[in-house]
């Protein structure tokens, strides 16, 4: 996926290696590492929750309409 660059992959890859990344560093770099990961784990989770919201009206809208319409009677016109 990051290949084809999904910026939800993406961040998910920066966030891994910071997390890895952080277990070396001291002092204001750890700090700057530990807010870059704070930041990126925020935008993750906005970017699931916006995707999330768009699977679920997409799956409302698949659904085949009103349940207030009645079935078709060709008849009727």
């Amino acid at each position: 996926m990051i290949a084809e660059g999904d910026y939800l992959e993406i961040l998910k890859a920066l966030r891994l290696q910071a997390a890895k990344d952080v277990k070396t560093e001291k002092g204001p770099a750890k700090a700057a590492m530990l807010r870059q990961i704070l930041q990126l784990s925020t935008e993750i989770a906005a970017l699931e929750a916006e995707r999330k919201a768009a699977a679920a009206e997409d799956a409302e809208s698949d659904d085949g309409g009103d349940e207030d319409d009645e079935p078709f009677d060709a008849e009727a016109l």
